[in-house]
Parts: structure tokens; C-alpha cells; sequence
């Protein structure tokens, strides 16, 4: 027996015969003194979940120095992982060798020396994690994590250790129980309405994966879509959109991006997103894969004292796709995904790319990909490997050995505005006007051009000849292998 064990036997052993500390000082009684270990009332948890965190609580009168636990659990349904005090104990003992029983035994502070401060009032003294190993039944699931008494072992099995030296036991030590609901998922059901596939739905996961919202549990475990064990992917999304898509016909969500609204009409949003653009600079993200790509999420971090994102543009060759982006302290968030599943034209080349301002011409690390998921045009994880470019600069930095040079006057400009450029190669290529969200507003030519020098004029209008807000803009030509952007400064 542990050195432990035999201290907590012996003290209780002593304190049986009437011999313990506090019968130095006289009998002392604790009328009004409460004395409760504890757990939640009720822990939600979902099938396969991993990171189930269940605390275990104390609410003590008295300086505790000593916790001793036994609880028993269904091991068909979970599974401690781990175990572990929530503060610093000297002797911190947990038993699992039977099937369903945890034990547990902790003292605060033992000789010698560093002198550790007992427990006092309410806190959590430990916490377990657990692992979930119920498959969905189909139905949810209650069960119990409860503090269990044997009454065939020769002491307590739930007691505490006083600073005094004092025992506290049941009953005069409450034990209150918790239940543990395992819940049976309803895919798709992403807003917690009840209704799965729905368009909220899809907005819902769009703000989760903009960082707009957080997922609770229910929403979390309903969120594997395409019930491959992993929850929150961008297959799951694009999995979604495909029932929406075959079920309730398409539909497109509104936008998501944070104050999009107020950029969109108010010029002193755009004016004070102006201020950081003189020196513009772009980074090149491209994919490769074998399937056609259906979505693609990922998370760019940068440095914002050095650099300031301006825009992100999606890529001529994924335009039937649609992309969603939003940007603060440093890491963006950019979405791309299909609202049609027959879309299969693209697998590789050039997605995305983003615009930004910057202090450092010569700066390129200060910018990186450090998230980067991928679906397919169904619903299932894609297998696509992507590389991010800074090397490529603004207009206005384009050398002899560019492809495409393109610049702009006048600009500013107030009804209509010149934009040139130059071809070093002939090919396909698509000239188009964007805001500073991303969202293209008018394509100015496409298709087949020669090499050479052209010259397309802008009047100011989105795709349905209505005029545009004052505000910054982006021309972008972009062919197979090259592309240019110059901005474009609206002032009525």
C-alpha cells in the first residue's frame, strides 16, 4: 500500500478510537458547517466526442487538505482518459483498475516542505476528461457518474481530511451525483431549430467558419454533414449545400461578412480603409488535385503592423464559386465553396487572391497560410495541396518579364476612368471590377485576346448598368498563368 494510503488509513483508524487532533483541543462540533462533493447536474456530451471535460467539485466550511473519491461510471458509453487536479497537489493518486470505478486520493500538502494552502469554500479540485464510446443508437442516452460507497471496504470511500486533522464522512459529507445525456445528433440541424438542411442552416456554418459564432455542443456534433466522424470540416458544408441544393432548390445566402452593410453605402468606411493602401502588394493562392473542388477553407495570419489585407478576389476560373472572408488581429478567414454540385471545371490552378497594403516592399514572411481544408464538388474530404505566392506585386510593380502590365487614369476618377493594359502573350483572359469585399461587380471583357496594348473604359456601374458607391475598387485581368490588378478611387 502507497505511503498515502497507509497516512489517510492510519488518521482514520485514529480518528474511529477518538484520537484524533481535534480531540486535543476538545469535541468539536460543526452544526452549521456544510461539507458537499459534487458534479454538474447534467453534462451534455454527443457519440465519438473526444474532449468530454467533466469537473469534479468540493464546497468545504473548514481548511481541507485531503480528498478522497470513488465514483463509478458505464464503461460501455465513456471512458476516462485523463485525470488530472486543477491545483497543485503533493500526492495526487487516481485508480482505474476496475472496469467502471474511478478512485481517486489527493493530499495538498505532505512533509517536507514547500507548504502548500488547503482547500477552502467552493472550487474544483480535479478534472477528468473523457472519451465518449457510444456509437449513435439513434436515440438519446442518460447516464450516471456517481459517488459510490462499498459497504464492504473497512473505511469511507468519499471523505475529507480537515487542516485540523478532522474526518468528514458520509452523511455528514454530502455526495451529490451528476448524469452525463448523450445526445443522438441530427445532422444538419446547424442552427438548433430542429430542422436540418434548411438555408439557415447553411448560413450558420458560413459564420462559424468566418469566426463570427462559436459552436455549442449540439451544434458541433450536428455538424458532421457527411458523417465521416469529423465534425466542422469545409465537406460538411459543402455536404450541406449539396442537400440543399437537390431538396429545396438554390438558394444563396446573404452576406456574411462583419459590416458589410456600412462599407457598402457609407463613403467614410471606405475612406478610412483607404488610408493604409499606398503601398499595394498581393499574395497567390493556388490548389492542385485530381477531383473537382467543391470548398476550401482556410486561415491566413499575418503580421498587422507590417501589413494591412485590403481585398480578397477569387479567381476568373472558380468564379461560379462563391467566397467569404473576414479579417481581424491579425488571421483571416477565407471561405470558398459551390452552391452548385454539378460545378467540375475546376481542380486546379489559381483560387484566390489577396490584396493588401504594406510598409515593406521586400517583406514576405510576415504573411501565411497556417489552416487549409479541402472538400470535393460532394461532400468528402478532398486530397488538394495548395502553395501561396508573395512574390507577385501591384501594377505599378510589374517588370519587362510580366505577362500582363495594366494601369488606370484618371485616378481618381468621378463618371468613368481609362483602363489600360498590355498583353505580352495572347490568350483567354477576363478583365473584371471588384469591391473591396471581394464581390465582383462588373466583368469588362472576356475571352480570347492578342498581345498588345488595350484599353477597356468603366463607367462606374455593376452588371446591371446601376451606378456604384463612392470607394475603392480593384480591376483585375487575369489569365492562365498571370494576372494583374490596379485600384480603381470612385468619388462622386
Amino acid at each position: 500500500m502507497c505511503r498515502t494510503k497507509v497516512f489517510l488509513l492510519a488518521v482514520f483508524m485514529l480518528s474511529t478510537i477518538g484520537v484524533s487532533a481535534r480531540d486535543h483541543n476538545g469535541p468539536q462540533e460543526f452544526p452549521t458547517d456544510t461539507y458537499e462533493l459534487y458534479i454538474d447536474p447534467l453534462t451534455e456530451a454527443f457519440p465519438g466526442q473526444d474532449d468530454l471535460l467533466i469537473p469534479l467539485k468540493v464546497s468545504v466550511s473548514q481548511p481541507t487538505i485531503g480528498v478522497n473519491v470513488t465514483m463509478t461510471f458505464d464503461p460501455s458509453l465513456i471512458s476516462p482518459v485523463i485525470v488530472a487536479p486543477n491545483f497543485f497537489f503533493q500526492s495526487f493518486i487516481v485508480d482505474l483498475s476496475d472496469p467502471g470505478v474511478l478512485k481517486i486520493n489527493l493530499l495538498t500538502d505532505l512533509p517536507p516542505p514547500p507548504d502548500v494552502p488547503p482547500i477552502e469554500g467552493d472550487t474544483i479540485f480535479a478534472w477528468i476528461l473523457c472519451e465518449v464510446i457510444a456509437h449513435d443508437p439513434g436515440y438519446d442516452v442518460m447516464t450516471d457518474l456517481t459517488f459510490f460507497e462499498d459497504p464492504y471496504t473497512p473505511y469511507p470511500d468519499n471523505s475529507l481530511l480537515l487542516e485540523n486533522g478532522g474526518w468528514i464522512t458520509p452523511p455528514q459529507l454530502t455526495l451529490t451525483s451528476g448524469n452525463i445525456l448523450i445526445f443522438s445528433p441530427l445532422y444538419g440541424d446547424i442552427n438548433i431549430n430542429g430542422y436540418p438542411y434548411e438555408i439557415g442552416d447553411a448560413v450558420t456554418f458560413m459564420n462559424y467558419f468566418m469566426g463570427l459564432t462559436e459552436f455549442n455542443a449540439r451544434q458541433y456534433a450536428n455538424s458532421d454533414c457527411n458523417r465521416d466522424g469529423i465534425q466542422a470540416t469545409i465537406a460538411d458544408l459543402v455536404y450541406l449545400l449539396c442537400v440543399i441544393n437537390n431538396d429545396s432548390g438554390l438558394i444563396e445566402p446573404p452576406p456574411l461578412l462583419p459590416d458589410a452593410e456600412n462599407i457598402a453605402t457609407d463613403s467614410k468606411s471606405y475612406n478610412a480603409r483607404l488610408k493604409p493602401v499606398d503601398n499595394v502588394a498581393q499574395c497567390e493562392v493556388s490548389v492542385s488535385g485530381a477531383a473537382p473542388l467543391g470548398g476550401a477553407c482556410f486561415t491566413i495570419e499575418y503580421d498587422p503592423a507590417r501589413i494591412e489585407p485590403v481585398a480578397v478576389l477569387l479567381d476568373s476560373l472558380a468564379s461560379p464559386m462563391k467566397i467569404s472572408c473576414s479579417s481581424s488581429e491579425g488571421k483571416m478567414n477565407v471561405a470558398i465553396y459551390s452552391w452548385n454540385p454539378s460545378f467540375s471545371t475546376f481542380s486546379s490552378g489559381r483560387l484566390f487572391t489577396v490584396i493588401y497594403s504594406h510598409h515593406d516592399p521586400l517583406d514576405q514572411s510576415s504573411i501565411a497560410v497556417t489552416r487549409a481544408e479541402f472538400s470535393d464538388n460532394r461532400g468528402s474530404v478532398g486530397d488538394f495541396d495548395y502553395t501561396i505566392d508573395c512574390s507577385s506585386r501591384a501594377a505599378v510593380d510589374q517588370t519587362d518579364k510580366a505577362q500582363i502590365s495594366i494601369t488606370s487614369y484618371p485616378n481618381p476618377f468621378n463618371s468613368s476612368v481609362s483602363i489600360r493594359y498590355h498583353l505580352f502573350e495572347s490568350g483567354t483572359y477576363e478583365l473584371s471590377v471588384y469591391d473591396i469585399l471581394g464581390r465582383r461587380v462588373r466583368t469588362l471583357t472576356a475571352g480570347f485576346l492578342e498581345a498588345g496594348d488595350n484599353t477597356v473604359i468603366w463607367d462606374g456601374t455593376d452588371e446591371l448598368r446601376r451606378s456604384v458607391a463612392s470607394g475603392l475598387y480593384f480591376a483585375r485581368l487575369s489569365g492562365r498563368d498571370a494576372g494583374a490588378n490596379v485600384k480603381l478611387f470612385m468619388i462622386k
